[in-house]
């Protein structure tokens, strides 16, 4: 194969699987190395901030296309001269709260996106549970004083309340599952920031007709505790 060095090479473009014609004929591009590097970087709460660290970082909002972590748009409160950017470190405060899992933040100028140093770990944001609804780790009464416990035929809502669970389903993991030896699923119907609803799967009628199981709750690869 005879390959040519070219410093302004050609593409081929396609719009909707049709070929398009690029300005005065040529779909040259150039290559820009990414701007800076990000050495450090924080999320603390109350309220939810980011704190980014590094070298060549924008110095001004203008520079700026977005920045982001777990799952939230992060805003620049105030100007260079305030403290919240500099060449060095950016603040910033999350536009909704964040989801749990392990994030890193995206940076992006209009250089493209600002690099990670290479050795750096990302940041575990944790969901808690503190209630669900009908209880799982409590048998129920109905009006007639009659013991009920979780439907073994399946289709039983379980809803949870808590804290920084994904804002919604799409481009997100769960794993919901009770301890029985079949591990029996729950399915997320539903999520919000501190709802989250799954639908149960179908028992083993008669392998799990007495017992009293525990769920296992992983969100975003990160296992959720909790005493429920």
């Amino acid at each position: 194969m005879l390959n040519t060095y070219e410093e302004k090479p050609q593409m081929i473009v396609e719009i909707d699987s049709k070929p398009a014609v690029c300005h005065s004929m040529s779909c040259g591009f150039t290559h820009v190395p990414a701007v800076g590097e990000i050495t450090s970087f924080a999320i603390t709460q109350n309220p939810w901030k980011l704190t980014v660290s590094g070298t060549e970082l924008p110095d001004n909002l203008s520079k700026i296309q977005s920045i982001s972590i777990a799952a939230s748009t992060c805003t620049v409160q105030g100007a260079a001269e305030d403290g919240a950017l500099s060449g060095t470190s950016i603040e910033c405060l999350l536009d909704r709260e964040p989801v749990c899992g392990d994030w890193e933040p995206l940076v992006t100028t209009f250089f493209g996106n600002v690099p990670m140093q290479a050795d750096l770990t990302k940041s575990r944001v944790d969901c808690t549970i503190a209630s669900s609804v009908p209880d799982t780790s409590a048998a129920r009464t109905d009006t007639n004083g009659m013991t009920l416990g979780i439907n073994l035929l399946g289709n039983d809502n379980i809803t949870f309340t808590g804290t920084n669970f994904p804002h919604e389903i799409e481009g997100n993991t769960f794993e919901l599952k009770f301890d029985n030896a079949a591990q029996t699923n729950c399915e997320v119907v539903d999520t919000s920031t501190t709802e989250l609803v799954c639908l149960t799967d179908r028992f083993d009628l008669f392998a799990d007709q007495d017992g009293n199981y525990n769920m296992v709750v992983v969100i975003n690869g990160v296992t959720v505790t909790h005493s429920i």
